[in-house]
C-alpha cells in the first residue's frame, strides 16, 4: 500500500467524519493513522501487513458495572450479525473492559470513495454504541431485536 496516498485520502476524508486532525505514526515496523474527531472519538487505523489490509478501531468506553453484562450480551449479538454489518465487530480489552468497534478494510476497499463510506458509517455506528455503552441506565433490560435497528448499518 502506498502510505503517502493513504495519508492524502485520510486528509481528504477528515471533514466528512468531522475529524479535526489526522496523523500517521510507525511502531515496530507497522504504520498507523489516527483521526481525531471533534467530539473526542479517535479512529485508529493500523496496517495489517500479513492480510494486506487496514484495521480500523474506535474506542467506545467502559460500561458501568451495573450494565456491563447487558452490554456484553449486546456485543455478542452484534458480532453474530456480521453479514448485516459487512464484518464490523465489537471487542473488549481484557484488562480494562474498554469496548472497541473494529472493521477490517480490505485492500480492494482502499480507494477514496469506499474509504469515505466505510469511515462515515463506522463513525455513525460508533457514536450510537458509545451512547449506549456510556449512558447511565437505571433500568437495564434484556436486549430485543429493536435494540439493534439503530446500530446496524452496512459499513
Amino acid at each position: 500500500m502506498d502510505k503517502e496516498q493513504i495519508d492524502q485520502w485520510f486528509t481528504e476524508i477528515a471533514p466528512d467524519v468531522e475529524a479535526s486532525d489526522v496523523f500517521r505514526s510507525r511502531h515496530d515496523d507497522q504504520e498507523s493513522w489516527t483521526m481525531v474527531l471533534e467530539d473526542g472519538l479517535l479512529i485508529d487505523i493500523f496496517e495489517d501487513q500479513q492480510a494486506v489490509s487496514l484495521m480500523a478501531s474506535i474506542e467506545l468506553g467502559v460500561p458501568a458495572p451495573s450494565k456491563a453484562a447487558q452490554v456484553h450480551v449486546h456485543l455478542l449479538q452484534y458480532n453474530a450479525l456480521w453479514r448485516e454489518t459487512q464484518g464490523a465487530r465489537m471487542a473488549l480489552d481484557a484488562l480494562t473492559g474498554e469496548v472497541y468497534l473494529l472493521y477490517q478494510i480490505r485492500n480492494e476497499d482502499t480507494r477514496p470513495s469506499r474509504l469515505r463510506d466505510i469511515l462515515v458509517n463506522l463513525v455513525i455506528a460508533a457514536r450510537a454504541w458509545k451512547e449506549k455503552i456510556t449512558k447511565a441506565d437505571d433500568n437495564p433490560s434484556e436486549p430485543t431485536s429493536s435494540d439493534f435497528s439503530y446500530y446496524i448499518n452496512r459499513i
